[in-house]
């Protein structure tokens, strides 16, 4: 079964569904939202708006045979659950959604990979569960992932921040804009090139950033507890911090960076 809705909002939220999503650019001024898969599932699409974002629910199937609208979602041997009670993982759906360029597109309950076109609009991720997210061009993106999830993101024009733990990984192509990151407990955070005004990273526990390229007039970074990052970018300015056994590599600096380190931490230059 294929069900489509038509709807007109400035921002989309994509709460809690089984689903994998794909979000693509339309020409047209309203949202158009395509589901497929499941009859019983595609035909109870849930909606309101909120802080003045179209909300949009799928029900959840488990595999009792009853359906569920929200919960607490975890993975027990490899297994979805929702409120301890097994997801039925087979009737995944999938879900289209067309919408207009600029528009503002929150992923925040998805249980499924998704992928984002050409929008470039504002994106802010909330991901976890091992599943996985790509995307091309955004304005400002906020990430905030952990559990295993993997989110690739193209260019960014404006303001990144990112948070990422336990086993998490974000790679993203460009940032023209401020950039925050935290990075723990195995998260990791690989950006390719920056041209970016502030730049303030924090790695712990095994975290792990890479900047490959680029340059970026102030630069704070503090690492600790085997914690590691590592940046090929050049700064004005730098303030490097490390503690128990953390390690700092930078580039290029072009005046005299402000250093602390302590317990085995390492910081070099150059």
């Amino acid at each position: 079964m294929s069900a489509i809705y038509n709807f007109v909002a400035d921002q989309i939220s994509i709460m809690l569904m089984l689903a994998d999503v794909s979000i693509q650019p339309s020409f047209g001024p309203g949202i158009v939202v395509e589901a497929s898969g499941d009859d019983y599932i595609c035909s109870k699409i849930k909606t309101k708006i909120e802080d003045e974002s179209l909300q949009i629910s799928f029900p959840i199937p488990l595999i009792n045979g009853k359906y569920v609208t929200s919960g607490v979602v975890n993975k027990n041997n490899n297994h979805l659950t929702i409120n301890d009670d097994w997801i039925d993982e087979n009737r995944k759906i999938s879900v289209t959604i067309h919408v207009p360029q600029k528009t503002g597109v929150n992923i925040l309950k998805l249980l499924g990979d998704s992928t984002i076109g050409s929008i470039s609009g504002p994106l802010k991720i909330n991901g976890a569960m091992g599943f996985k997210m790509t995307s091309v061009d955004m304005a400002e993106c906020q990430v905030n992932i952990s559990s295993g999830f993997k989110a690739s993101l193209g260019s960014v024009f404006g303001c990144l921040r990112i948070v990422t733990s336990s086993g998490s990984s974000v790679d993203v192509s460009s940032v023209i804009g401020d950039i925050k990151i935290d990075a723990s407990s195995g998260g990791k955070v690989k950006i390719t090139e920056i041209a970016s005004k502030d730049v303030d990273i924090n790695s712990s526990a095994n975290g792990q950033v890479e900047i490959s390229n680029g340059v970026c007039l102030t630069l704070s970074a503090s690492v600790s507890a085997g914690a590691k990052v590592e940046l090929g970018c050049s700064t004005s300015e730098a303030d490097l911090k490390g503690s128990s056994g953390g390690k700092i590599h930078l580039y290029k600096c072009h005046t005299t960076p402000k250093i602390s380190k302590s317990s085995g931490a390492v910081i070099t230059i150059g």
